[in-house]
């Protein structure tokens, strides 16, 4: 029996190839309406910020604050993204 991907194993394939490959790197998060893209969107941000900033030897202070601030700016433009991309939802 095959199980869908993990979210957090999705994230954790993301962000080693960005180290790997040191290219940009894109997740599709695809479903319907109300699936729950934008928390899957949110949680895979916010595991990235967290390994990146367990790995720079980050404090929790400053770290937490900076990411926090990031993560609001990049969710701020979901909005002007999905006008772009899901204007209207096919059946």
């Amino acid at each position: 029996e095959d199980n869908p991907p993990h979210i957090f194993g999705i994230a954790e394939t993301a962000y080693r190839d960005l180290l790997r490959q040191r290219k940009a790197q894109a997740v599709v998060i695809s479903g319907e309406s109300g699936a729950g893209k934008t928390e899957a969107a949110k949680l895979i941000m916010q595991y990235i910020f967290q390994v990146a900033g367990m790995e720079c030897g980050a404090g929790t202070g400053g770290w937490e604050s900076y990411t926090g601030l990031l993560t609001q700016r990049i969710l701020a433009t979901s909005a002007v993204l999905e006008a772009f991309g899901n204007a209207r939802t096919v059946r």
